[in-house]
Formats: C-alpha cells, structure tokens, sequence
C-alpha cells in the first residue's frame, strides 16, 4: 500500500494533544464541605477505578478517530505491481453478449465462437497476442492488438519498441486507421514509428 499525500503523517504528532489532556486534566476539582464522610468513603473507591477505565477507553477512542481522520489525508492506495506480479500482463477482450449474438451461421452461436476466439488469443503467445505489420492478430484479421499486450511474429523483420505509452499511442493510431480502411475495404497501413528516445 502506498501513500497519494504522505507529507500529512506528520499530522500524527497531533496525537500528543488528547495524550497531555489525559495526562494533566484540566478540570479544576471543587472542596465541598461535608458533615462526616465515613459512608462515602467506600463509594468514592470504587467509582474511581470505573472513572479511570472510563477516561481510558476515551482517551484510545480519540486516538483511533484522529488516526483514521489522518490517513484518510493522506490517500492510501495499493499499486498494480502489489497486486500483479512485473512479469505478468493483464489483458482485456470485450466479448458482445447482446441478443444478436445468440444467431447461429454455419460454424455455430456467435457468442460461442467469440469465447473461443478469446481463449485463443490468450493462449496465443504466453499472454501476449502476436500481431502482424499491421497491427492485426495473426489468427483473426478482423481483430486489433496494440499497447505492451501485443508482440509482433517472430517472423516478420519489425523493429522491437519499449512498452512505452508514446508506443501504444501510435499504435492505437495506425489501428484506428487500418480498421476504418478494413471495413471499407481499402489498403491497410504498415505500422512504422520513428523513436525519438526518452528522457529519465
């Protein structure tokens, strides 16, 4: 777990404030003048220790509130590399599940087929979908990958780029552009980027 805004721990050193008022209380205790106290003697003694788990049970309930008001500030959040592991890679694939995807053609219900085209595609290459020149995966051309979920085949003569966002931005313009051209039938375009390097 790490923190948005740690520089509000050191509001913990507010802490010390409910800890000197339980230590030096502030109450100015009064004299009353009593015939004979030999019968309150008893009852004073007692309530006194009630009174002193009474104030300590106070004195942690403030601690725990201010506690939990300060980290509140101080925005904690888990990072994906807590939950994922740096050598594991998430992927996402949107299947339709609308009613139109209950048709059937000749090689089954659609909604079928797309679950084993999933399956396939993550299965493809150790959770990384092998894509060609053009950005499309190899065993479905109709089907897009860009980003660091994506490698280009073994086979072709690609550059190899980092898994940088400068990378996946072009990518996701080449993809836009060769889906458009897809589905007008025009000529793809080949993915090419011109790295301009990175500053640390």
């Amino acid at each position: 777990m790490r923190l948005l805004e740690p520089y509000f721990l050191y509001a913990f050193l507010a802490l010390a404030i409910p800890i000197i008022i339980h230590l030096f209380s502030l109450r100015k205790h009064k004299t009353v003048y009593f015939s004979n106290v030999a019968f309150l003697k008893q009852i004073r003694e007692k309530k006194s220790h009630i009174n002193q788990l009474q104030k300590r049970l106070l004195l942690l309930i403030r601690l725990l509130a201010l506690s939990a008001i300060i980290l509140a500030f101080c925005e904690p959040y888990i990072s994906k590399n807590e939950i994922v592991g740096k050598e594991q890679n998430i992927i996402g694939i949107y299947i339709d599940n609308s009613f139109s995807m209950e048709a059937e053609n000749e090689k089954g219900i659609l909604i079928e087929q797309a679950k084993n085209r999933a399956r396939n595609i993550l299965n493809a290459h150790k959770g990384r979908i092998i894509v060609n020149e053009y950005l499309q995966v190899t065993q479905f051309p109709e089907v897009f990958a860009i980003g660091d979920c994506s490698v280009f085949d073994p086979e072709l003569t690609m550059k190899n780029f980092p898994p940088t966002a400068q990378i996946a931005e072009a990518h996701a313009k080449t993809a836009a552009g060769n889906l458009k051209e897809l589905l007008r039938g025009g000529t793809l375009s080949k993915f090419d980027y011109s790295w301009k390097g990175q500053s640390a």
